[in-house]
């Protein structure tokens, strides 16, 4: 041993201390037991890391190498919309079907257009995180009510780029008359960032059934734009792109958010969607055959 270690055991052997181990000080890493922390979070997935901490009394970091070590992560919390009746789960299995062998006859990938609309907040939540290994499933959290102080976005995008958005004036909804001229919109922006899709006139239309997008006006129009609608199953966020990817997108980059005026929201939900969407549209019809098979099950 070096000198300084000698030194360093006779002042503690002069003082009556022979443990050669080392005292415990601030900063060392404790000794966590993995056992006792996969019970906590088996108990209670929505503990973070910090309350993990202070219960076990170890530091954080200490705490995110043990639960990487265990095999668990923190997902967020998934939105319940509704509950599907016997019904609405048949529905589901026949779109989900009919929509597969259309692209197993005929790809339809680069002829789809997608759009919907949602609402920012001012306030935006939190979601719930929960500690989980990559097969447990995960929670479902309730949505919380609206806060009256909000913006609604409206977005129109195609597997490859986003063709068209726009924020609605406060006080409006999305109504036949004013969606009648956002698909005019819409068509315009298409024209110049996909002319080839236009002039075939053979684009595909993916959205909910809402009433301002399936009522008579509504379909008229696409008929003059040359635009075919896809069937849609009620109450399937999960089988509609712009819901169930580029608004998570949005929702990720506001989590937690609060804005004071209408132009800083504005900039932030621009500046939140992405510039080349990635490619989920392209599994979602891909995944429709487990959909249905797990919608039978239900």
């Amino acid at each position: 041993m070096n000198e300084r270690t000698a030194i360093h055991w006779f002042q503690k052997f002069r003082l009556g201390d022979v443990s050669l181990a080392d005292e415990p000080r601030s900063g060392r890493p404790h000794v966590l037991d993995d056992e006792a922390l996969k019970a906590a979070i088996e108990e209670d997935s929505g503990l973070t890391c910090d309350k993990l901490a202070e219960r076990f009394r170890v530091s954080v970091e200490t705490v995110r190498l043990h639960l990487h070590g265990i095999g668990k992560s923190y997902r967020l919390s998934k939105w319940v919309l509704h509950t599907l009746s016997a019904a609405n789960k048949e529905q589901r299995v026949t779109t989900c079907l009919s929509l597969l062998n259309r692209h197993l006859n005929t790809p339809i990938f680069d002829r789809l257009l997608t759009g919907n609309e949602k609402w920012v907040l001012y306030d935006t939540p939190n979601r719930t995180r929960h500690c989980l290994s990559t097969r447990d499933p995960v929670p479902h959290t309730s949505r919380p009510p609206l806060n009256p102080r909000k913006v609604m976005l409206s977005v129109w995008w195609t597997c490859r780029q986003v063709v068209h958005y726009e924020l609605i004036p406060p006080g409006k909804t999305i109504t036949a008359d004013l969606y009648l001229q956002q698909l005019q919109r819409v068509h315009r922006a298409l024209r110049q960032k996909k002319p080839t899709l236009v002039n075939r006139k053979d684009v595909l239309v993916l959205h909910d059934n809402a009433k301002s997008h399936v009522a008579k006006r509504t379909r008229e129009t696409l008929q003059q734009l040359g635009w075919e609608s896809l069937c849609h199953a009620p109450y399937s966020p999960d089988l509609a792109p712009t819901d169930y990817n580029l608004f998570h997108s949005v929702d990720n980059h506001l989590c937690g958010r609060s804005f004071t005026n209408e132009g800083d929201l504005r900039s932030s939900s621009r500046t939140s969607l992405p510039r080349r969407p990635s490619t989920f549209i392209t599994r979602v019809l891909c995944s429709c055959r487990n959909v249905g098979k797990k919608d039978v099950e239900c």
